[in-house]
């Protein structure tokens, strides 16, 4: 996937999912494949991060990383603040729904630096995100993020928690053994181990304050590539 005249990776096509026909192909595309399935946000974005800053910038309120404790940012801006539980789901909204603020959040490196290792070993890096409302109101949002930080991408799907629990049983027998599937929301990492009885995916938690309270295993970035490769005691 490294273009030799460039020397960065491609732009990543989107591949879509909403109907059968779609899945179909994506199913012929990475039939005996090594994949790594990968969430986008808080997996290798720090969102978090970009968010807390646009929080304190356009609303003066003031949180720290370490303040969410428990998936869905919204709950710890009402915990911190004070703020009415209503009040903190319209901010959260209101940042989440800002086109421009996507183009603030900088990359966790060194999860980065996992997938092209992955990409190297011969994985397929398939980027899937809940980012489809975004989306529709700035196109390309996400591919251009991607690109720009030279992150090897074969396709980037968007699915909503349900959907991505969906495509993962799919896909789980059909794409080779030594594939992995990266997550931040606990609840779709235990959906999706629920999901198969038995699978050539392995699912990765990333080690996030939310996560970590969450009772399930989680993975730092540098133990991702050893949990592909089978290297790594690690039982989901």
């Amino acid at each position: 996937m490294l273009t030799i005249e460039t020397g960065i990776y491609e732009y990543p096509p989107i591949w879509d999912i909403s109907t059968p026909e779609g899945v179909d192909a994506l199913v012929q595309e990475l039939a005996g494949e090594k994949i790594c399935l990968t969430d986008a946000d808080e997996t290798f974005m720090a969102t978090a991060d970009a968010f807390i800053h646009a929080l304190q910038k356009q609303y003066g309120y003031t949180i720290k990383r370490t303040d969410i404790v428990e998936y869905g940012i919204e709950k710890t801006v009402a915990r911190v603040t004070g703020l009415p539980k209503t009040t903190a789901q319209k901010i959260t909204l209101g940042i989440f729904g800002q086109p421009q603020f996507y183009a603030t959040i900088e990359p966790h490196e060194d999860v980065i630096d996992a997938l092209k290792e992955l990409d190297q070993h011969g994985h397929q890096i398939v980027v899937v995100t809940h980012r489809a409302k975004i989306e529709k109101a700035q196109p390309g949002i996400t591919q251009g993020w991607i690109h720009r930080h030279n992150i090897p991408c074969s396709g980037v799907i968007f699915a909503n928690p349900d959907e991505k629990v969906c495509l993962f049983s799919t896909l789980a027998n059909q794409v080779a053994p030594g594939s992995i599937f990266l997550e931040d929301h606990p609840t779709t990492a235990a959906n999706a181990i629920a999901s198969t009885n038995g699978s050539n995916i392995t699912v990765g938690l990333i080690r996030r304050p939310w996560t970590e309270n969450s009772g399930m295993p989680t993975i730092t970035a540098d133990q991702v590539v050893p949990l592909a490769l089978g290297t790594l005691n690690f039982e989901p």
